[in-house]
C-alpha cells in the first residue's frame, strides 16, 4: 500500500491512485483500439474516436456519481474541487454513463451498438482492474473490519489509516490500521473475471451485444453484493436502509437481466444462431 509514488529523477511525487488511473487509460487507448478491430473487425479510425469518448464519458461519468454521493464530506467547503475529475471516481457512475452514451456514440460513428458493446468489454474490464488497484495502494474504498487470513491492514498515509484513526478503530499512534477487507482487490479480480468471461463467450456469441449484457450483468450483481462489505461508510449516502450505490447496482443488475431475457426470446423467434446488427 503506497499512498504516492516518488521519481527522484524528477524530483515528483505522484498519488498512487492518479498514477493507476492514467495508466488504466494509457492502456485503454494502447490495447483497446488493436483488441477491438481484431475481434470485430471494425473501421479503426472510428474505433479511435469511440474509445477516446468512451474514456472520457467513463471518467466524468465515475466523478460525478462520486461528487454526488460525497459532496458534503469532500466538496461543500470547496465546490471548485468537484471540477477536478481525476480526484474520485466511482465506478458505477462510469458504468452508467457508458450504458447511457455508448448509444449515441455509435450512432454518430455509424458503428453496430451491439458490435461495439461487445468488443469494448475486455479492454473496459482490464482499465477497471487496473483503476481498482489504484485504490488499494492508496487505501480509499476499503471493506469492514475482518479477521480472516487474506484481510490487510494500511499504514500511516493511506485513506483507511485515517479514517481509522479518526472513528477509533485502531489507537492514535497506531502503526497500521484495523484489519479490513480488501474489498479494492475483489473489485479488480471481478474486472479481471469480466474479461476473460468476455473472451471465453465471444466466439460463442450468439447475438451482437450479449457479450455485453452478459459483462454488465456480472458486474452489477457482483457490485450490488461487494457494496454489503465497503467500509467506507462515512461517506456513502444512503436511500432508506441502503446506500445508493447498493441501489444503483441492484437496479442495473435487474435491468441487465431483463435485458438478456428479451434478446434471447427475439433470438428464439427469429430461429436463427446468430443475430447481427446491421
Amino acid at each position: 500500500m503506497h499512498p504516492t509514488f516518488y521519481l527522484p529523477q524528477l524530483d515528483l511525487t505522484i498519488p498512487s491512485q492518479h498514477a493507476m488511473l492514467a495508466l488504466a487509460v494509457i492502456v485503454g487507448l494502447v490495447l483497446g483500439p488493436l483488441w477491438m478491430a481484431r475481434l470485430e473487425r471494425l473501421p479503426p479510425r472510428r474505433i479511435v474516436i469511440a474509445l477516446v469518448s468512451l474514456l472520457l464519458v467513463a471518467l466524468i461519468g465515475g466523478h460525478l456519481h462520486f461528487v454526488m454521493n460525497t459532496w458534503s464530506v469532500f466538496y461543500a467547503a470547496r465546490p471548485l474541487a468537484a471540477l477536478e475529475f481525476w480526484s474520485g471516481q466511482h465506478a458505477a457512475g462510469a458504468a452508467l454513463a457508458l450504458i447511457l452514451f455508448t448509444p449515441l456514440i455509435a450512432r454518430a460513428l455509424a458503428l453496430p451498438l451491439g458490435k461495439l458493446a461487445d468488443a469494448l468489454v475486455p479492454t473496459a474490464a482490464l482499465c477497471l482492474a487496473i483503476a481498482r488497484v489504484g485504490c488499494f495502494l492508496r487505501g480509499c474504498c476499503y471493506g469492514t473490519v475482518c479477521h480472516w487470513p487474506w484481510c490487510v491492514t494500511f499504514p500511516p498515509g493511506t485513506y483507511v489509516y485515517e479514517q481509522h484513526r479518526s472513528l477509533g478503530f485502531s489507537p492514535l499512534d497506531a502503526a497500521r490500521s484495523a484489519p479490513v477487507h480488501p474489498l479494492q482487490l475483489y473489485f479488480a479480480a471481478v474486472g479481471l473475471g469480466i474479461m476473460v468471461v468476455a473472451l471465453g463467450l465471444y466466439p460463442r456469441k450468439r447475438f451482437d451485444g450479449e457479450v455485453g449484457l452478459v459483462a454488465l450483468l456480472i458486474f452489477s450483481a457482483t457490485s450490488a453484493v461487494l457494496e454489503f462489505w465497503r467500509g467506507d461508510f462515512p461517506e456513502r449516502a444512503y436511500w432508506g436502509q441502503l446506500p445508493q450505490l447498493a441501489w444503483a447496482a441492484l437496479a442495473m443488475t435487474i435491468l441487465c437481466g431483463a435485458a438478456l431475457a428479451v434478446a434471447e426470446r427475439r433470438r428464439g423467434r427469429r430461429g436463427c444462431p446468430h443475430v447481427a446488427e446491421s
